[in-house]
């Protein structure tokens, strides 16, 4: 798969810098289609494969295609929507913010470039009963499901829209809760509005991140929550401000584990550490939000020391497998402690090789978990 990872990290590099790959003449197709679908970025991958030229075949590139049609279809649908329901909270006087990818779309190439599965909308608390009268006689339902969600309740609307509207922005176990509890002193009015309100650079930067160190402890998230850092890394900013609201969001070492993997991807590589090669890893085998896989490895090096975790493993084995291994032990009870003296005894007279080997892997799974480690203090929950 490493060559359908370069090879999709380059057409997106190109779609977002203009900077033209050199492309692999050996691909699957069919293989990059199915793995740019799984981070949602298929759409932009279509718009390099087409501007590039690239000779793809007729049956996988009608998927993107198809795929990239649809993105246009939603990102206008959920345009229309939300400046619909924004236009019913001006007029029974509701403030409002949008969030997420209904803000950052329109800092890429194209809007539709972004994909985005809902709406997100930050609302004072106090209107939620008045929202969800509106919000039925717009056509919604609500999912009632998420009514008892701390963040946020939902909607939906045929054909296939969705709108998530936020109590509050983050989850109060977050790293950055303590934070994000008052954003209402963090947003201003939008010029001609009188009730949409909007983020300044400074405070959108922190929560996207945030957002995507949510992901991250959850289990993972995809190629699109990186590229929307990178898409906004080109924006002005205050940097004393942007660095007070880091520092009190707890995210200033994962900003620059982030950094560091956007310019792997879209800039000059500089800056690449270890970590970032276990984000890297996380991001591109995980999807779009990641996988349980990723979110029990992130908690088992968030619980226990992984080094310790690692020698005792590979050095301490249990008595069953040990009495299995050595039939000297099979049918005796030793104390673990003889046991262990007897395995180290064994290992050193008769398998030094494997002992080299064993050590070899050990400082090797040592580096890497030192690794994940690092990323798990900069993403973990309070």
């Amino acid at each position: 798969m490493e060559i359908i990872y370069n090879y999709t990290i380059q057409l997106i590099r190109y779609v977002l810098t203009g900077d033209k790959p050199e492309l692999s003449e050996t691909i699957d197709f069919e293989t990059l289609y199915s793995f740019a679908e799984s981070h949602g970025v298929e759409n932009m991958v279509y718009a390099a494969l087409t501007s590039l030229g690239v000779n793809v075949p007729k049956e996988t590139m009608d998927k993107f295609e198809e795929a990239n049609d649809m993105a246009i279809a939603n990102e206008a649908m959920q345009a229309l929507e939300l400046e619909m329901i924004g236009e019913r909270f001006e007029a029974e006087g509701i403030d409002y913010v949008p969030l997420k990818g209904s803000v950052i779309k329109y800092l890429y190439p194209d809007p539709s470039y972004r994909k985005s599965g809902d709406i997100d909308i930050l609302i004072r608390p106090e209107d939620e009963k008045l929202i969800d009268q509106i919000m039925v006689k717009l056509g919604y339902e609500r999912e009632t499901e998420h009514d008892d969600h701390e963040v946020h309740f939902s909607y939906r609307k045929m054909p296939n829209i969705e709108v998530e509207v936020h109590r509050q922005l983050t989850r109060n176990e977050d790293r950055s809760a303590a934070f994000f509890r008052n954003p209402w002193e963090y947003v201003n009015l939008k010029d001609g509005y009188s009730h949409l309100y909007q983020m300044d650079n400074e405070y959108l930067y922190v929560y996207l991140l945030a957002h995507l160190c949510k992901h991250l402890y959850l289990g993972g998230a995809g190629i699109r929550l990186i590229s929307d850092m990178y898409i906004m890394s080109g924006l002005k900013y205050d940097e004393a401000k942007l660095n007070e609201y880091l520092q009190k969001a707890n995210l200033e070492r994962l900003r620059q584990i982030v950094d560091s993997l956007c310019s792997c991807w879209f800039g000059d590589g500089t800056g690449k550490e270890s970590v970032t090669e276990v984000l890297e890893n996380i991001v591109l085998t995980g999807g779009s939000f990641g996988n349980k896989a990723t979110e029990e490895a992130l908690k088992v090096n968030d619980t226990y020391d992984g080094r310790v975790r690692i020698l005792i493993n590979k050095v301490f084995l249990s008595k069953k497998e040990m009495r299995h291994r050595y039939a000297a032990l099979s049918d005796k009870n030793y104390p673990w402690i003889v046991m262990w003296c007897y395995r180290i005894y064994y290992l050193f007279k008769y398998k030094k090789w494997i002992m080299k080997q064993r050590m070899e892997e050990t400082f090797s799974d040592m580096d890497r978990d030192k690794a994940m480690t690092e990323l798990v203090t900069a993403i973990r929950d309070k």
